[in-house]
């Protein structure tokens, strides 16, 4: 089981807003966006500025350094698991760039802390795994709770 943080996203009037919820893990995107689904949810999706903020600050209050979120490539083209068209992206310098270093794809985003921020960066599915000194325990992922 991992840290979990639940937030009410900002300015939230009579529950139109969505929630956000940060869980500590070393789960990979498909495992985690499983794991968020079994809650009611979804891996989140940020559409602005304010979004990317709020779902930052509850990674730096659990002391992650990656999080997945909700944005994944499906036949070459990125889509949110929602399905929704988001004009809000904040990748890092030289991303996407769809394939690792060992060529192994990049189908998965997640958030990655930089000296100079958090940016967008695609990853391979299951990167503690693979790398499990840079990840382990550093690795969270963000679940989104719409409003009924």
């Amino acid at each position: 089981t991992g840290a979990r943080i639940l937030c009410a996203a900002a300015g939230v009037v009579y529950g139109l807003s969505p929630s956000y919820e940060l869980t500590l893990s070393n789960s990979s995107w498909e495992q985690a966006q499983a794991l968020c689904k079994a809650e009611g949810g979804h891996l989140a999706v940020i559409s602005s500025a304010e979004e990317l903020a709020e779902i930052t600050a509850l990674a730096e209050e659990a002391g992650a350094k990656f999080v997945w979120i909700g944005l994944h490539r499906e036949a070459g083209e990125l889509k949110w698991v929602t399905g929704e068209s988001v004009d809000f992206y904040a990748w890092g310098s030289g991303e996407p760039s769809v394939t690792d270093s060992d060529g192994t794809p990049e189908d998965y985003v997640l958030l990655w802390h930089t000296d100079s921020g958090w940016i967008y960066n695609d990853c391979r599915n299951d990167p503690a795994a693979a790398y499990p000194s840079v990840y382990g325990g550093k690795l969270a992922y963000a679940c989104e709770y719409d409003s009924e």
